[in-house]
């Protein structure tokens, strides 16, 4: 290793090499130009995979309290509000 602690291609034989260490001597041989743009694409990806799960879990949350809401109101003998007269509400608002 170089003393920034990186590993070069000098300190990897093919037979201890992993994917990481190849992947990391292909990026360190790019300009910094295309390192910087390789850099913002993975903050990028990460944030869009962040958020995606974000929304899930937001999703999966309604989902189960609209269930048990549903549940709890049919347990009680509730009348359960139509899906028409909910988004009439909806589009009222």
């Amino acid at each position: 290793m170089n003393t920034a602690g990186n590993i070069t291609t000098n300190d990897l034989s093919l037979e201890n090499m992993t994917e990481v260490d190849a992947l990391w001597v292909l990026i360190e041989k790019q300009t910094k130009k295309v390192r910087q743009a390789l850099v913002k694409r993975i903050i990028e990806m990460e944030y869009e995979t962040a958020d995606i799960e974000c929304q899930r879990v937001f999703l999966r949350g309604s989902i189960n309290r609209g269930w048990n809401e549903m549940k709890e109101a049919k347990e009680k003998g509730q009348k359960l509000q139509s899906l028409d007269s909910f988004i009439e509400e909806l589009e009222k608002k």
